[in-house]
Formats: C-alpha cells, structure tokens, sequence
C-alpha cells in the first residue's frame, strides 16, 4: 500500500512551495508605467512604533520579472533596508536569482514610492 501512495506524497511535497506561493495574498498598492507595487499584507510585522518589516512584490510587466523583496521600513528615520530578495520569471514564478542577507539601509523621500508603501501598510483602510 505505501509503494503506491508514495508517489502521491512525493508529488505533494515537492509542489508544496508553488502552493505557498499562490496562496500568499498581494494587496496592490500603486503602479508607474507597467511597474505595479504590491505589499503582502499578512507578512506585515511591527517591531516598535516606528519600525515595520514587511515583503513587498514589484512586478515588471513589460520584462516578465518580479521581485520580492523582504524588507524592513523606519517610518520615523525615513529609511528602508533589504533584508533579502528573489527574482522571479512573473508568469511561471520560477526563481531566478536569490539574495539572503541584509543590504545597507537606504533614505526615502516622501514623494517616493518607498513612502507610498509605508502610507499603505500603516493605513492600509484609506
């Protein structure tokens, strides 16, 4: 009996990853040209007042490419930082390329699209 439904779990197991995917919901925040910007919302985490950590996606239509970012954001400071990051081929959702380690903080203005994010997680309702 375990002969025949080992496949079934090996199948199971090794789609586990594009399903996790999928089922992460993006929250569209603003796009410019044929960039869209999206926060997955159920990752937001505040870690004070004025420090939130969230994954953000920005997608490249015209380049077949997205990129999601796991970042950490100072609304008090103004800053960003990349904790880590993966590129994607958009349609397929395969791994391109990968980062693990965090990146040197980065200043925001509050015309930029960073702030635009940061606005849509702390008030993601308005």
């Amino acid at each position: 009996m375990w002969k025949k439904l080992l496949p079934f779990f090996v199948a199971v197991i090794c789609l586990m990853p594009m399903n996790c995917r999928a089922a992460e919901k993006m929250s569209f925040v603003d796009a410019i040209g044929s960039t869209g910007y999206y926060v997955y919302m159920d990752s937001v985490a505040w870690e004070s007042d004025t420090v939130v950590s969230a994954k953000i996606a920005v997608i490249k239509a015209a380049t077949n490419r997205m990129y999601v970012y796991q970042m950490r954001f100072d609304c008090g400071m103004m800053t960003y930082q990349i904790l880590s990051s993966e590129t994607l081929a958009y349609d397929t959702k395969t791994v391109l390329e990968s980062s693990w380690g965090p990146q040197m903080e980065m200043g925001y203005s509050s015309t930029s699209i960073m702030q635009e994010m940061v606005s849509y997680i702390m008030y993601p309702e308005t």
